[in-house]
Formats: C-alpha cells, structure tokens, sequence
C-alpha cells in the first residue's frame, strides 16, 4: 500500500509499512481436514477487481478493517474496500482462501479453478461435490501502519484527491487486494499438526504443539541465509532515498472505480535484474553477474554504490557479553538496513558502522572489548546479517583503517592510495518482500 501524497507536483507515493498475521484454521469435523498436498498452488482475490459483489464469496473473502483503539464505533469495522475513516492504529487487509479441493489437480491455469469456497460461507461450511476434499482454512492479515497518514474521509468520493491510499498496481478502492499460496510444508507434518495441535492442545502457542516442537530453532532461523545465486528484481519499492516514488511500481497508473484497469503503453521497464548485494539499493547488485565474493582478512571490499561507506566483512560481534561497537545504538527502526545504519553513524560523527540480526545498527570509531579484525571465513551475508548471533556486518568510511581500542581511539586513513592494491569484494544482502499486488 502507498499514501498518495496530493500536495506534491508532481504526485508522489509513499510506501506504507505493514507486517503480517497467517492463520492455519482447522474448521470443520476433526478427521476430515486435510493438509495441503506437496506443490499445491492457489490464489485468493483478484488483483484486476475493482467493484464489489456482495453475493460473491470470492469478493467477501477479501476485506479491510478499520483500527482505532479510541473510538469504539470505528475500531473494528470491516468494509469490503479501503475504510472512509481515519484508522490511526491501522488498517488490517484479510484474504481468506478457499478450503475445498478437487482432490486431483494441484494447480489451474487461473490457480483457482481447482478449489472452491464451501457451501455455506466463504470461511466455513461443507465442501461442494465438485471439490470434495475439506483443507486446512489459510487466512492472512497484512496490518499497515496508517498512523500519521491522512486517509480518505469523505464517503465513497473517490478521486484523486480523496483517494489517498492506493495499493502498488494503482487500485485506489481496496477491491484488488489478494495473495498467493504454494505448499512448502512437509505434508505429513502439517498433518500432525491439523490432527493434533487445536484449542486443547495450544491454542495458537507453537510451543505447546508438539509435532512442530522438533522444528523450533531459533538459531538457525537467525542463520538462514538467501542463495546468492537467486535473481531478484533491482528496484526501489519505497525504503530507500526518502522513501518518496515519483510512480507506482511497474509505472503503474492510478486506477478509479468500476473504471477497466488503464494500461500503460509507454511503460518501459527500467529495473534491472541483480543478486542480493546493493549497499546503495539494499535490495540487489545491477546487472545479472556481480563479481564473486571473496574472503580476505583485513581486504577492503569495494563499494558500487554506498556513498563513501564500505563494507568490509562479518565479524564476531562480541567477547565476554560486551559488544565490539559501543559509541552509539540505534535498535528502533523498524527497517534497518546497511545504507541507513552507515549514514545513521556518519550523522552521529563515526566512522564504523555494524549491523546485526538486519535491525540493529552500532557505531563506533573502533573496535572495542579486545574485538579484532579478524573476518570470517566462508560466511555468504545475508539479510544484513553475518551468519546469526554473535556476528556483525562490519562498515566502514571509505579509506579508514579500522582500529582496535588498544591500537587507537578512533579509525585513521589509509596513506596515498595509489600505495595500496585494494581488492574487490561484493557483499551480499537481501530485503525478502512479499508484494501481494505484482
């Protein structure tokens, strides 16, 4: 979702933060709910909708609900579209799928022939004969955070300039909203759990279901780390260079009610495919093959695009509980990535600059707690994150030599340059974005 932003010429869109609820609902006679079977696919909603009928549980399954935790005549109410209200503690988009499969096809060609909303209600009720095979309900709520933005207010005036949230393929009503699913469980686990796992038996606490117990590790969770070699597209979605776009994603156009969806004939795509690795981006290296990553100790690596920041490598984030960056701590912004944690530093007058878990940010001048440079071998990072915790992603001011407290209270420059042979390293990290709207 983006704010439009109706007083700047020209217009410009703002990209709302939002995280995610997904709900695994066991409805139905316990025995006769199945898991989703191995490469199952389907979808809920329709991205080229923009009018609503109420008779249909396809549109009902789609809906946004108001949040304002001051005014209980609002807080809570749940419109087919985008609200007509101020919603200051968010508004929450809920995509129900449907639960009935034909029991043979694990995909169509629209990815919904295959499954069927139940009989009685798009969130309950028996199974048609077409699709006789009861699964799993899967709910998703994505909550965005409305607070500070000014929402339409107006009634059902939808223009431009009472339409101010609109979601990326420019739909200005809410109707398009949908999402996507394909099955990566491991089916007879997830069975076990439908069986097992109800209001008896955890009730929503993953730790009191006992078949996903063996699975609970959250070390490795910290350590999961995206495949270099995955393409993914190079674009500024809104969080980078003050978050302000001058189009939607794709350039697409703003798109008014019961209107067909615009196409744009002069669109030409302008981003590039890369790999996780953009200092400048956070998101991806331009181009299809960025040089290979190395590993060196004490090597410089080289910076396309990071205004005078480098990153230099992972490192082992601490000794004896104490941190190797202590000048300043910045853990309250929500998305940290490297660009923001380095300039977020310079401002505060450092020059090294550490990022770990892909949220926190440390600054410093060097090395603290008997720290050392000493880099670590065969760590591909990613997520802004060195391998889990207890590592850092370490940068530094272009041409600064990073110091140890017992060699130096602050970072030094390197001599002339034409005096040193600096090797060139790409370091790698990724934004993982689910964008309900492509």
């Amino acid at each position: 979702m983006y704010f439009l932003n109706k007083t700047t010429t020209p217009l410009t869109f703002t990209r709302v933060r939002s995280g995610f609820n997904i709900y695994y609902l066991p409805r139905g006679n316990k025995g006769d709910i199945k898991a989703f079977p191995p490469g199952f696919k389907m979808i809920a909603g329709d991205n080229g909708r923009n009018t609503y009928n109420a008779s249909l549980f396809s549109d009902q399954a789609i809906s946004w609900v108001c949040l304002d935790y001051e005014n209980s005549s609002v807080n809570g109410r749940e419109t087919p579209g985008f609200p007509t209200t101020s919603c200051p503690n968010g508004i929450r988009g809920q995509v129900f799928f449907p639960s009935c499969w034909d029991g043979v096809n694990l995909d169509s060609a629209n990815h919904k022939d295959h499954v069927s909303y139940p009989i009685q209600n798009y969130n309950g009720g028996d199974c048609p004969s077409s699709h006789p095979v009861k699964l799993v309900s899967l709910f998703y709520e994505q909550i965005f955070e409305t607070g500070g933005f000014e929402v339409n207010s107006d009634g059902q005036t939808w223009n431009l300039i009472a339409a101010l949230q609109v979601l990326a393929n420019g739909d200005t009503t809410g109707y398009s909203m949908h999402a996507d699913f394909q099955n990566g469980w491991d089916t007879s686990i997830l069975q076990k759990i439908i069986d097992q796992c109800d209001e008896d038996n955890g009730n929503g606490n993953i730790r009191a279901c006992q078949p996903l117990v063996p699975f609970i590790d959250e070390g490795a969770r910290d350590a999961c780390q995206l495949d270099p070699d995955i393409r993914i597209p190079d674009e500024d979605i809104g969080l980078f260079r003050g978050g302000a776009l001058s189009t939607l994603l794709g350039n697409n156009p703003i798109w008014l009610p019961s209107l067909p969806k615009p196409s744009n004939l002069t669109y030409v795509e302008l981003a590039s495919w890369g790999r996780v690795g953009s200092l400048f981006e956070g998101v991806g290296t331009r181009g299809s093959h960025p040089p290979s990553l190395g590993t060196a100790g004490g090597s410089q690596i080289g910076d396309m695009n990071g205004a005078d920041w480098e990153v230099r490598g992972c490192i082992g984030e601490s000794k004896n509980g104490r941190r190797a960056l202590e000048g300043s701590v910045i853990t309250d912004q929500p998305e940290m990535n490297l660009r923001t944690c380095a300039l977020l530093c310079e401002s505060r007058g450092y020059s090294i600059a550490g990022v770990e878990f892909g949220h926190e940010c440390y600054c410093d001048n060097a090395l603290r707690n008997g720290v050392q440079l000493d880099l670590l071998p065969n760590v591909t990072c990613a997520y802004e994150n060195c391998g889990g915790s207890s590592t850092i992603t370490l940068l530094a001011k272009e041409g600064v030599v990073i110091r140890t407290t017992g060699q130096s209270s602050s970072a030094q420059l390197y001599p002339t340059p034409p005096l040193f042979f600096v090797s060139l390293y790409i370091f790698m990290i990724t934004n993982v974005l689910m964008d309900l709207w492509a």
